[in-house]
């Protein structure tokens, strides 16, 4: 992970770990670490001014995104992208998640546009999913037409019992969820969706 000149630097390798750093830490600590980079670059200097920034070592993190990158995954850990999980964290009500997103350009977190005389766009959320189990997802849309696709998963993890496109015929299968932070991408026309994410309560041992 340390090179003594850029020509040596593996920018994929330095690319990687600065997405681990924005999904585990978010945008602010990095910044912070960013300001802090004049000259001159020495490995002491770069280590003292990590510790500032984010509170703790920087190889002890340089280990962790190690041990990410050999976890017992098929598919790669860290294929969202890093802005999908800096969206706003809806809290829990009860035993249940609910995201309400109202495809309009007024909306505050709307992105995008016009297309085909439609409006098309998506909306970026996240749970803490506060204690594991199987949960069920459900889709429900203002206007029966409408086919929302939603991109739900954990945004630093394997991946569990599923990941990418959401079927919403398939509201009724329960998903085991770990803990930890989950991202929910809702891709819609003009329309209103809700995405319910409900815990199954546990069922006593007989």
């Amino acid at each position: 992970m340390a090179a003594s000149s850029t020509i040596e630097v593996d920018y994929l390798t330095a690319g990687r770990f600065v997405k681990f750093l924005l999904l585990r830490h978010g945008p602010n600590p990095f910044m912070r670490f960013y300001h802090m980079g004049y000259p001159p670059h020495t490995m002491r200097k770069i280590r003292a001014n990590f510790a500032r920034a984010y509170g703790r070592s920087l190889d002890d993190e340089v280990d962790e995104y190690r041990v990410s990158q050999t976890a017992s995954c098929d598919s790669i850990r860290h294929d969202v992208v890093p802005f999908a999980c800096l969206g706003p964290v809806v809290a829990r009500e009860g035993n249940a998640w609910t995201i309400d997103a109202d495809m309009d350009c007024d909306s505050t977190h709307f992105v995008g546009g016009v297309a085909h005389e439609r409006l098309e766009g998506w909306m970026d959320y996240t749970v803490n999913i506060d204690v594991p189990g199987r949960h069920y997802v459900q889709v429900e849309t203002a206007d029966s037409e409408v086919e929302p696709e939603i991109n739900f998963g954990p945004c630093f993890a394997c991946p569990e019992s599923f990941s990418g496109n959401f079927d919403p015929d398939d509201s009724q299968v329960p998903r085991q969820l770990a803990a930890g932070l989950h991202y929910i991408r809702v891709h819609a026309f003009d329309s209103s969706v809700r995405v319910t994410i409900r815990r199954i309560a546990s069922q006593p041992q007989g």
